[in-house]
């Protein structure tokens, strides 16, 4: 899926449910799993935050510029979306990774 396009893209909310916590460190910025669920990404370079709950439905995005603001996937800001498809393909790779008891 290419989120650059300027086309209307469909997100799917990102289901956390037994996943242990986890955390992704690179080059350009943090993502984890908390032990609740959501699913955090830190830009330090940028000053920027996402925290998409456990459900995937409610979204909080804060920068230093700005007073965090939550949205839910209706009135989410196309420009976000590719974090929040970061997000997911974190989220689907540790899926993967989990031993299915």
């Amino acid at each position: 899926m290419d989120i650059s396009t300027k086309s209307i893209v469909t997100l799917q909310p990102i289901v956390v449910k037994n996943i242990r916590p986890i955390s992704h460190f690179s080059s350009k910025g943090n993502m984890s799993i908390t032990e609740d669920g959501e699913v955090i990404i830190q830009l330090p370079k940028h000053s920027r935050k996402l925290v998409i709950s456990s459900n995937g439905e409610a979204i909080t995005y804060s920068s230093d510029r700005r007073v965090a603001k939550t949205y839910n996937l209706q009135n989410f800001p196309q420009k976000l979306y590719r974090y929040y498809h970061q997000a997911s393909v974190l989220v689907e790779t540790v899926k993967t990774k989990t031993p299915k008891v």
